[in-house]
């Protein structure tokens, strides 16, 4: 299947644990563990369920929508297809929602060590910025390359305005990844 989800997505959706099953089996079950929030007690604990993903290449996601914990389907099938162009995938990122975890730019940042943040639909001011960074524009930012964009759901869709939005999303992330 073309558009499957990545397993730590999967696992994060279900909250008590996930057993995916091949078609053609192999010889045992792969489980995703799922850690139960009430049974968790330590701060790493805690502090780890304020992102998603697994943060391999150190890519924060940061985002406002109000929706979903993380964001909605049509949000993540769209952000997948944006990460795919980049040659990244969600393995490669941790998703921020401050709308659910208020959180400034600095906590972000220490605690994914993050060496590049997109930020979507968020002012800098939202993040504890206080330098006002222009759209679509890389940007470094305490040892961090930044780039502010227009909220997902302003880029994901087809009308005139949205196409031109996503021109100079693309434009931007080419210089930010150098791709």
């Amino acid at each position: 299947m073309e558009n499957q989800l990545p397993n730590v997505v999967i696992a994060n959706l279900f909250k008590n644990g996930l057993v995916i099953v091949d078609e053609n089996p192999p010889d045992k079950k792969e489980v995703i563990p799922h850690e139960d929030k009430k049974k968790s007690n330590s701060e790493n604990d805690t502090e780890k369920n304020w992102w998603l993903g697994n943060n391999r290449k150190k890519v924060a996601i940061v985002l406002a929508g109000t929706d979903a914990k993380f964001l909605g389907d049509a949000e993540l099938n769209f952000l997948l297809t944006i990460l795919k162009a980049c040659n990244l995938t969600a393995e490669d990122i941790a998703i921020v929602n401050i709308a659910h975890t208020p959180k400034a730019f600095t906590e972000i940042q220490q605690a994914l060590s993050a060496e590049t943040a997109i930020l979507f639909g968020v002012a800098p001011m939202q993040v504890g910025i206080q330098v006002k960074f222009p759209l679509y524009t890389p940007s470094a930012f305490e040892g961090c390359k930044l780039l502010f964009a227009a909220p997902l759901e302003a880029l994901n869709g087809n009308t005139p305005a949205q196409k031109t939005e996503k021109g100079n999303l693309w434009t931007a992330l080419k210089k930010l990844f150098g791709i």
